[in-house]
Formats: structure tokens, sequence, C-alpha cells
């Protein structure tokens, strides 16, 4: 077995998202774990026995993510981002993917095992716990946009996102460009910064051009695509139809197109994220890119800079733009 002198089975089973059962399981050399699970044990195995024998533990970077790792996904890119980063700095990374519901066994596990110099944490809406962590144990933490209460010059805490705002602005000023007034937007509501941003880039336009704002056209989604399809249907039905959406997201955009596709109407559809589904879409999707990518390499290298110097750099926003495709067009009145 391999030496892991403070880590337990329960340690192994938090890291690799399994039950002990099946890790005392795999140890033994017994069957009945599936393939995909005996790897994340062997993987979690050999993380604890290696940063054990590390004898610079400041290389290893823990990497939270809120929600499972998906094809295309903001998570994903960001993540993606962030591995590529590292193994160009040298450093190891551990990433975990939390839920809302999850205890503190997690972590526990992280201070008993001292498993990392550093925290990178992406979207952390529902991570105060893992926050608080940080703070009490005095881990050098990154976050990859923010809940509005979390204060951005908190000390040893770093800060990368996006330029949501303008982003949104970009959006809003090319459809009024294109004779678009009556525009609706669908937004989550939420206390994420990023999102946050974009609905107040939608009202602060609209005002900057004298076009009354209409509550009847802001509609609350909460369940992604599904949640635009349906919000879409709803606008339809309005007695003044909008001429064009300013969609949260690209997800709550494609359901507004299928919305539109089924009810055969045309209406312009503006996204934020550029997935890169959104280029697929039908029609392609107008949207404003945010570099996920880039976000998550400059959450690692400011992470690193932390942990070598002790200095926390000042907050990163990286710029977004607008990605012109065939879901936008001028108004027709």
């Amino acid at each position: 077995m391999l030496d892991l002198p403070r880590s337990t089975i329960s340690d192994i089973a938090i890291l690799a998202r399994t039950t002990k059962e099946n890790v005392a399981r795999v140890m033994l050399g017994k069957s009945g774990v599936p393939l995909e699970t005996q790897k994340r044990i062997v993987d979690a195995i050999r993380v604890l026995s290696d940063l054990h024998n590390e004898t610079n533990e400041q290389h290893v970077i823990g990497v939270v993510l809120l929600g499972p790792l998906a094809e295309d996904a903001y998570h994903s890119w960001v993540a993606r981002g962030i591995a590529e980063a590292a193994n160009e700095l040298n450093r190891k990374i551990m990433i975990h993917m939390r839920t809302p519901q999850e205890g503190s066994d997690y972590l526990e596990m992280l201070q008993k095992n001292h498993l990392a110099g550093g925290m990178i944490i992406v979207n952390p809406f529902e991570d105060a716990p893992l926050i608080r962590f940080c703070e009490r144990y005095e881990v050098p933490h990154v976050l990859i946009d923010r809940h509005i209460a979390h204060r951005i010059d908190q000390p040893g805490r770093g800060f990368v996102t996006a330029q949501n705002y303008e982003g949104g602005v970009q959006a809003m000023e090319y459809l009024i460009q294109h004779g678009h007034r009556r525009i609706a937007h669908l937004f989550e509501l939420t206390q994420i910064e990023s999102s946050a941003d974009r609905t107040r880039a939608y009202r602060d336009t609209l005002h900057s051009h004298s076009i009354p704002f209409e509550p009847a056209l802001m509609i609350e989604v909460r369940q992604g695509d599904t949640g635009g399809e349906a919000a879409m249907a709803a606008l339809l039905q309005q007695p003044q139809r909008p001429t064009a959406v300013f969609a949260v997201n690209d997800r709550v955009a494609w359901g507004v197109q299928r919305a539109l596709r089924r009810a055969g109407s045309a209406i312009s559809v503006v996204g934020f994220d550029d997935l890169s589904a959104s280029a697929h879409s039908k029609p392609p999707l107008t949207t404003v890119h945010v570099p996920m990518l880039e976000m998550g390499r400059a959450a690692l290298r400011m992470i690193v800079k932390m942990i070598d110097s002790g200095e926390v750099p000042d907050a990163v926003r990286l710029p977004t733009h607008l990605v012109i495709r065939e879901s936008t067009a001028a108004a027709v009145h």
C-alpha cells in the first residue's frame, strides 16, 4: 500500500468523489468497482502519496469548481486555461467538483493533509464555507468571478473576471444602432457579479439612449436553455413583441432560438459567453466573447505570484468583445 502518513480511506474517498467501501475494494484488489471510479481512486491515492512525499507542497494548487465539468461549459473552459498555465509553470493542480450541499469533509481533508499552497475558486456564489476556510487558515486564494458580497480587497485574495458590463453595453449598442427599441432581456436573479453587470448594462444603455424601460420585457430565467425557451414563448404572447432579445448567456439564448424556430418568428438574439456551440446554432448566434481560457490562465499566474511572493496582484478584468453572426439583423417596424 502507498505510504499515506496523514491520509485515511475517508480522505481518498472525498478526493475521488466516491465511497469508503469502493476505496477499500480497490486497495484490496477486489472487483465490483466501475472502471471510471477505480481510476479516480487510483489518481487520488497517487496525488495524496505524491504530496506527502513532496519537499515543496507550495507547488500544489487546489481548483474548486461548483458543479461537474461538462462539454463546452464555462467551468470546463476556465479549468482548461488553469491546467494549461499550470503545465507551463510546472505546478500541480488538484481539481475538486463541489456541490452547494456538500459538507465540510473536503475542507477538513485539505487542512489535515496540507494539500494546497493556494486555491482557485471558480464562480464561488455558493462557496462561502470554502472562502472562510481560506481566510481562517490564511490560504492564498483567487476567485474567478464572485458573489457581490465577496470583497476584492480582502488580504490574501485575488480576483479575476471579464468586463461583463462593458460587453453588455456593446451588445445593447449594437442592437440599438440597428434600429431596435423594444429589446427584451432574459436575466438570472443572482448575486453573481458577472450576471448582475450584464443586467445593469441593459438598463443603463436603454437609459443613455432615452429608451423607456419596460418591466414586461425583462424576464427572469432559472434553468439555462430550457428557461430561455419558456421565457421566449411568454414574450411571443405579448401584444407588442420585442424585436430583439439580449440573453444573459449563450445557453439561455439557445433556448430563445428554439422557441423562435418553433413559432416561425424572426427576432434578433444576442447571447453572452461565446461558447463553441454558438457558432453552429441555428442561426449562428451573435454573442459577447468572454475569454474563459485566459481567465483560467490569469488566475493560475496570479495564485503562483501570491504563493511565491506573498503579494496580492491587482484585480484582473479581461476585455470582452462582440462576435457578430447571423442571429441579428436590422429591426423591422
